[in-house]
């Protein structure tokens, strides 16, 4: 999203709105289509740009910043809007970009086709622009809540990891430091009781390898909940080589 003044004039009066607001790419082969959608959008103080064509989309989604949503009509030479929708959702950079299909068919079959090629939402010529903006701010704020609750997942994501790491090796790594701490602060321990504590940080040492391996290997992570501490990460049950396939 771009930045915008913080404050506008509305009438007489100044008064504060959003600091960013939402990018729009409109693309269209018609070019009076496109000038009467950027002239009711951009009046809505969304930021437009455009596409004459699906390849030239294409083109600038590679070049550009990625915008919150796409205005993209369906009847197109060299290539239509179902065929640019099915490829944008097949990227990884672009899947998660709302997409409003165009267009003057309104069958049922072509609903369905659109919206299996992935399309969020259907608009059919003639535009009713009171309609596009409620769908625009529909699917922005969906988007928005969308991308607010996987960075909420990953951060629970991390902070079970951290949990885990603490619980599964704070042990053996206490005993690792316990026993060097001996051996350095005396001198006169017996050379059968240094090999035996060199055994323990040994094994401790193993212990802890062995935790790290199984952390690499998690592919489904397993959350459990613990009496002493919160929801941590079940290594064993979670590690590739300990599920059924």
């Amino acid at each position: 999203m771009a930045e915008k003044p913080e404050f506008v004039l509305f009438g007489s009066r100044i008064i504060k709105q959003n600091i960013f607001m939402s990018k729009i790419l409109i693309v269209d082969d018609d070019e009076n289509n496109i000038f009467l959608i950027r002239c009711f959008l951009e009046k809505e103080n969304f930021e437009v740009s455009e596409a004459i064509s699906g390849p030239r989309a294409l083109e600038m989604l590679k070049e550009e910043s990625y915008p919150d949503l796409i205005i993209l009509d369906v009847m197109m030479p060299e290539m239509d809007g179902y065929q640019v929708c099915q490829i944008l959702k097949e990227q990884e950079d672009t899947k998660h970009i709302p997409i409003v299909m165009l267009t003057a068919r309104n069958t049922t079959e072509d609903v369905v086709k659109g919206l299996n090629a992935g399309a969020s939402d259907y608009i059919t010529k003639p535009v009713n622009f009171q309609e596009l903006i409620a769908r625009i701010q529909t699917h922005i704020r969906l988007k928005k809540l969308e991308t607010e609750l996987i960075k909420k997942e990953k951060l629970e994501s991390i902070l079970q990891m951290s949990i885990t790491i603490r619980h599964e090796i704070n042990n053996p790594l206490t005993g690792i430091l316990g026993m060097a701490e001996l051996l350095l602060a005396n001198d006169d321990i017996s050379s059968e009781k240094r090999i035996e504590m060199s055994t323990v940080i040994q094994n401790q040492s193993i212990r802890i390898r062995d935790i790290v391996q199984k952390m690499s290997q998690i592919t489904d992570p397993v959350v459990k909940g613990y009496v002493d501490v919160d929801k941590m990460i079940d290594i064993p049950g979670s590690s590739k080589n300990n599920q059924t396939t």
